[in-house]
């Protein structure tokens, strides 16, 4: 039990430490990769599923059980395109690691001299790499045996005319599974540097996320998030999966609400998803509106072997 409020200590410490009000630059690291966690409302710290769990929870990636690959494209709102790929791999049956990329890139946009002359034109985007590491805890009560720690690096680059970079950092945690049907999880990301953008320095979107997830039975999962951005309101996140099996196949059932877009009019908040699992590989889907700004459809496809 000491170890465990220490860890809890450590990551909220590092939250506190940086957790200066204001507005925050670079928010596409707070776009979520996967259509998986999408279509459950981006509740997804305290589950370990997939390549991407190095972008929700990198304390997660050890519980995977095999290599992962996953690729995400989004049709994103204001013809934009948010692309992400993760991979991970376990060392061990007690350490792991992985490395991901994610890529948002925008229409290009027209350079005017002062005299309202086009004089060019560029094309801005946002980028981070990432690379973290994972270990299993082991433990004398359920909290602990079995548990995951770990952190993931990122490498961030902005470009507009010109390109700005920081470096940042993702510390997470995932219990053990308690009575085969509960695990929880605390999170902190983008610990780290400002990123500087014409002689000036912005903060990146630190968050700090605390979450859950109950399997009801073995073919029916919930999970729930409370998310604590720097440079927003507070806001829950729910999901809910329903799997069923044909065969070696599977297919996968999900819907959500994302609380940090429940201020956008219209049907927003409310996502939806679906996944068809044959051999190793897994295909995606979600369905996430934006109300009057736009719908975006995210497909995912993965790989484990």
């Amino acid at each position: 039990m000491k170890k465990l409020v220490l860890l809890f200590s450590v990551i909220f410490l590092s939250y506190s430490l940086y957790a200066e009000t204001g507005d925050s630059a670079a928010s596409f690291l707070s776009l979520g990769v996967g259509a998986n966690a999408s279509g459950m409302g981006n509740a997804y710290s305290a589950i370990s599923d997939g390549a991407e769990s190095l972008y929700w929870n990198p304390g997660a990636v050890v519980l995977n059980d095999s290599k992962r690959l996953s690729f995400t494209h989004t049709a994103y709102i204001e013809s934009t395109s948010y692309d992400t790929l993760y991979f991970t791999n376990k060392i061990n049956e007690d350490s792991a690691f992985g490395v991901g990329l994610q890529y948002l890139s925008y229409d290009s946009l027209d350079e005017i001299d002062p005299s309202g002359i086009k004089v060019g034109s560029y094309e801005p985007s946002d980028m981070a790499l990432s690379a973290g590491y994972s270990i299993r805890l082991r433990g004398s009560n359920s909290i602990l045996d079995g548990a995951g720690v770990g952190v993931s690096l990122k490498y961030i680059k902005a470009e507009v005319k010109d390109s700005a970079t920081a470096f940042a950092a993702d510390i997470g945690f995932i219990t053990g599974l308690i009575n085969n049907k509960f695990r929880g999880a605390v999170t902190v990301y983008n610990l780290g540097s400002k990123i500087k953008f014409d002689k000036e320095d912005e903060n990146l979107p630190l968050m700090f996320r605390v979450g859950a997830r109950y399997d009801i039975n073995e073919n029916f999962l919930t999970s729930i998030d409370l998310s604590l951005p720097r440079d927003a309101d507070t806001y829950f996140s729910l999901g809910a999966a329903y799997k069923k099996s044909f065969d070696k196949n599977l297919l996968t059932i999900r819907a959500g609400y994302d609380g940090r877009n429940s201020d956008v009019e219209g049907f927003s908040g409310f996502n939806f998803g679906a996944g068809f699992e044959f051999s190793n590989i897994s295909v995606d889907y979600a369905f996430v509106p934006y109300g009057d700004l736009d719908t975006t459809h995210r497909i995912s496809v993965g790989f484990k072997f």
